[in-house]
């Protein structure tokens, strides 16, 4: 059963906007890493610093080898250096398929 992903990212507001013009870039390889089903970037209306990655994976397990593989490549040290606090995930169950 494919899961959701949701990465809750408060970026700096220098770092925003380098930030979200590299997204095109770097999300191209989270969408092709094996087990990806789909990722979108929202953006918080009332605060524009909050991102939220939606991802949908085919599973937990293979989000957690995906975010080693960030880790391993250093791209994670890097985005965390524009963010005012740790990411954080949270991981949902899909109950329904409308």
């Amino acid at each position: 059963m494919a899961i959701t992903v949701l990465a809750d990212l408060r970026f700096k507001p220098e770092a925003l906007e380098p930030a979200l013009r590299s997204f095109p870039d770097v999300l191209k390889d989270t969408r092709a890493y094996e087990g990806c089903l789909s990722l979108s970037v929202v953006q918080d209306q009332a605060d524009p610093t909050h991102v939220v990655l939606v991802e949908r994976w085919e599973s937990a397990a293979g989000h957690h080898s995906y975010m080693a593989w960030r880790a391993e490549t250093g791209s994670l040290e890097a985005l965390a250096a524009g963010l005012v606090q740790e990411p954080s995930f949270t991981y949902y169950d899909e109950l329904l398929e409308l």
